[in-house]
């Protein structure tokens, strides 16, 4: 009984022991839709610990998609940042899963304290391996390893801690080749390896990615703002060309809401995507 009194007070104290931040976000398209839930616990100030669960609903599948993500971002001496993002798609009726992690570095690589700028730069590498039948060169495979790498460059610059500028790139390499692949039906989403600057849930295998985003804050809005322009070519699908535009809005205290458009222009097959979501933080 103690034991049992002692964890609900834990429980109890959590909030006031370590910061949290718990949010919902929900994306709707044409072709699926997706609720995500997420939970960060700061427990110190250098360190955060997250947990995240997507239920998706796709045309292209007859059953719900599940993916699970254990983020963790931990910050040295204030200058470097590191962040490790472990996934999982645990195998369903679609009769696919997929798992794999995103790794990257994020350093501070100039400074003026006069002009109050500075920039960081960001490397990332991600490993995915997915379960799911392939047909390659007119054969198919059941129950494929079909495994995949990602690497990727972000450049960062920020002015006045209220503007801030990003270039970013991206590669893939597929460690199960790529020559003579017609499709993989996977559930994984490719923006698990790398940020491709979309909503969409990208079934396609794509050879790159590259793209600028821009970000202001407004202090008389009480917002956080960003407009976003990425192109990604894929395998078999061809080239895309993705405009966002985003806004996280604090609505007073500690709860803000957010909301963000994609457009994506890729021919003959144009689309819109929205996404809205809370964040409440304590």
């Amino acid at each position: 009984m103690k034991k049992v009194i002692f964890c609900f007070a834990l429980l109890a104290a959590a909030p006031y022991v370590c910061g949290f931040e718990v949010s919902d976000t929900h994306t709707h398209s044409s072709l699926f839709w997706r609720n995500n839930i997420s939970v960060v616990a700061r427990p110190v100030y250098a360190l955060s610990l997250g947990a995240e669960f997507d239920l998706t609903e796709h045309d292209n599948f007859a059953h719900h998609i599940y993916a699970l993500r254990m983020p963790i971002t931990l910050r040295s001496g204030g200058d470097t940042q590191f962040t490790l993002r472990p996934f999982y798609y645990p195998d369903n009726a679609n009769g696919a899963s997929a798992w794999g992690a995103f790794a990257a570095v994020r350093m501070l690589v100039n400074s003026d304290e006069v002009e109050n700028s500075y920039a960081n730069a960001q490397l990332s590498a991600a490993y995915a391996a997915q379960k799911a039948d392939v047909i390659k060169n007119g054969l198919i495979t059941r129950d494929d390893d079909f495994r995949q790498l990602a690497y990727g460059l972000l450049v960062n610059f920020n002015y006045f801690d209220s503007y801030s500028f990003d270039l970013a790139g991206t590669v893939y390499q597929y460690l199960s080749g790529i020559d003579g692949v017609q499709s993989v039906f996977g559930v994984l989403n490719q923006a698990e390896a790398a940020d491709l600057g979309t909503l969409d849930y990208v079934l396609s295998l794509p050879y790159y990615s590259a793209g600028v985003k821009i970000r202001w804050m407004s202090s008389a809005s009480r917002s956080d703002n960003y407009i976003s322009y990425r192109y990604f070519d894929t395998h078999n699908a061809g080239g895309a060309h993705s405009l966002m535009l985003g806004t996280m809005v604090n609505l007073g205290m500690d709860f803000f809401i957010n909301f963000a458009y994609n457009h994506i222009f890729r021919a003959g097959a144009d689309r819109d995507l929205y996404s809205a979501g809370i964040t409440y933080k304590f």
